[in-house]
This record gives C-alpha cells, structure tokens and sequence, in this order.
C-alpha cells in the first residue's frame, strides 16, 4: 500500500513555494536536466498549481452545508410539533399506553436522529389514517392530514439535501487534498534534487531548495551547539 503523503502547508503555501521551486529549477536547468528533470515535467507541474490555486474554496461548499443544515432544523421543528400534536389526539381516541405500544414502539420524538424521527411521522400519520373520522371529532381536521404529510415530505426532502451537501464537500475536500499531495509530492522531489546539488557546494543555494527552512535552521543550530560542547569537554 502506497504511504499518504502528508504536509504542514496551506493551501497558499503551497502554491507560492510550489512558483518559488520553478523559478530556482528553471534557473538550474542545467543541473537538474542531468537527473531527468525537463521542462515539460516543469510545465505540468506549473499548471498543476494553477488548478489547485483555482480549485473551489471549500468556504463555499461550507456555506452550502450550513444554509442546508438551517432549512433541515426548521423542517424537523415542524415535524417534531405535528408529531406531537397527532401522538396526542391519537392519545384521546387510543386509550391506555399498551394500546398505544400496539402501534408505536416509541412515542420519543426529541433527541432522536432525523431517520428515526421521519420513520416514526410515516408510522404516526398511517396509524392516524385508520382513525380519521374519529380523529375529526376530537378536532383534527383532513386538513391537518395533509400538512402533516407535506411536512414529512419537506422535511425528508431537506434531508436528503443536507446529505448530498455534506457529501459534495468530502469529496471537494478530498480533492483538494489529493491535488495538494500531487504538488507536495513534486516538491519534495525538486527540493531533494536542489538539496543534493548544492550540498557542500553552495549553503546559500542549498537553503533556498529547503520545504522548511525553520527545522534546518533549529537542526543547525542544534549541531552547533553539540559541537561547541564537545570542543569544551576536550
């Protein structure tokens, strides 16, 4: 299995170090041609960058989920209330509680998930129908049957919508994080090749091919320090 290449850029960094590496590949052109590098690998990876610089911001698949999620909640406040409201009539007409566990396992309608709670309206409204002209009497008109049905409706619709949201933006997500490895993976390839140009060459140059110029500068500074101790102990 191939290992998941991971980095601590964002998404800005990486196209901005990603232009930074071209411009110091194209000016070492004639190094890194020695190792198979050419300019059409540097072409592809330049539009590359530009692709993931152009990917959809996942800001807008959030808004998305959040205006979904919005209308989602009051479709499932609506439900929850006409759950409730035919529960009780249905109380006055179906006496007692193990009569009413003939036809509902549960009557809980807050703290459950929107399935269950879609699945339980569907089970409410059909037992409602058996008993609708005794429901009329004690005040729940056919009118009231039909918004309960368009409210159950409306609120699986929204629900399904919320979903095809959430999953629209784990794949956008996924995306973006898999055209951010392709452009990491390049560069940490580029920044290897530079390195090993420039080695004990040139420290300057070898500096400007680092991904992250903050470690070499601790990683130094640590090898400094153990060699200035070392000259001390001798």
């Amino acid at each position: 299995m191939k290992k998941t290449v991971t980095y601590n850029y964002s998404s800005s960094e990486i196209t901005s170090k990603g232009r930074q590496l071209i411009q110091l590949v194209l000016n070492d052109m004639e190094y890194f041609s020695k190792f198979g590098v050419t300019e059409k690998e540097i072409e592809t990876f330049k539009k590359r960058i530009t692709d993931f610089e152009n990917y959809p911001d996942d800001k807008i698949f959030a808004e998305d989920v959040s205006e979904k999620t919005k209308v989602k909640n009051e479709k499932e406040k609506d439900l929850k209330e006409y759950t409730r409201i035919f529960l009780l009539h249905l109380s006055i007409i179906i006496v007692g509680k193990q009569e009413m566990k003939k036809y509902f396992k549960t009557q809980k309608v807050t703290g459950i998930p929107i399935k269950e709670l879609i699945d339980l309206a569907d089970k409410v409204l059909n037992v409602a129908k058996k008993f609708k002209t005794k429901l009329s009497v004690v005040g729940l008109k056919s009118e009231e049957f039909d918004k309960y049905k368009d409210i159950i409706k409306s609120t699986r619709d929204a629900s399904k919508e919320l979903e095809v949201s959430r999953a629209e933006r784990v794949k956008h997500t996924n995306k973006r994080r898999d055209l951010g490895r392709i452009l990491y993976e390049k560069m940490v390839k580029f920044s290897a090749l530079g390195k090993n140009i420039w080695k004990d060459k040139n420290e300057e140059n070898y500096k400007r091919y680092l991904l992250y110029s903050e470690i070499y500068k601790k990683n130094k500074e640590k090898k400094e320090s153990i060699t200035k101790n070392k000259s001390k102990d001798q």
